[in-house]
């Protein structure tokens, strides 16, 4: 579990991941809060059908937006991810 801090939101995911080496010149992120609470699952693929009851029982429920480390999203920031799985939640939910 790596806990990000709200200043590292702009540093690529794969860098949060501990995967890819800091570049050291993303500007630090000043906004809020995101506006609710996301989980990344990195290295678990193969375990992700018995890992979210276990999220679920730990009290990371519905409201907390989950998503996968792939090569597609590897480069994003936390702000985007966040933003791209609202899309999709709100979506998916008629909102």
């Amino acid at each position: 579990v790596v806990p990000v801090a709200r200043q590292d939101y702009n540093k690529p995911l794969a860098v949060l991941a501990g995967l890819d080496d800091d570049p050291g010149t993303v500007l630090p992120f000043n906004g809020g809060p995101l506006g609710g609470r996301m989980v990344v699952l990195c290295g678990l693929e193969d375990q992700v059908d018995c890992l979210l009851p276990a999220l679920s029982q730990a009290g990371i429920g519905r409201d907390c937006l989950k998503a996968v480390l792939t090569p597609h999203n590897r480069t994003w920031t936390a702000v985007k991810l966040y933003q791209e799985l609202l899309r999709e939640h709100q979506a998916m939910n008629g909102r």
